[in-house]
């Protein structure tokens, strides 16, 4: 239930760092806990399967239908929307 409650604030989070073109957010985890903590005043934590949960969502039907892309740099993944102008901000009704 406690996900639940979270999950506006992370989606919110995550569509910050997927819209920014321009940025390579390196730990979603470590940015998400970091929002939640501040929204709280206290020390919150979010799992990597949660981000992966919230994603595999936000591209979802059900969600959003977020076009999230992965982008590869060495070893390490970023993700993106593919398209620049999308944001889940602009289009919830």
């Amino acid at each position: 239930m406690a996900q639940n409650k979270n999950a506006q604030i992370r989606y919110k989070a995550l569509d910050k760092c997927f819209s920014n073109q321009f940025k390579r957010y390196q730990d979603l985890i470590d940015y998400c806990s970091s929002v939640l903590s501040n929204h709280y005043g206290t020390e919150s934590s979010v799992s990597r399967r949660q981000i992966i949960d919230d994603m595999n969502f936000m591209k979802s039907e059900a969600g959003y239908d977020a076009p999230i892309e992965s982008y590869k740099d060495g070893r390490k993944v970023y993700y993106r929307y593919s398209d620049p102008e999308f944001s889940i901000l602009k289009n919830t009704s």
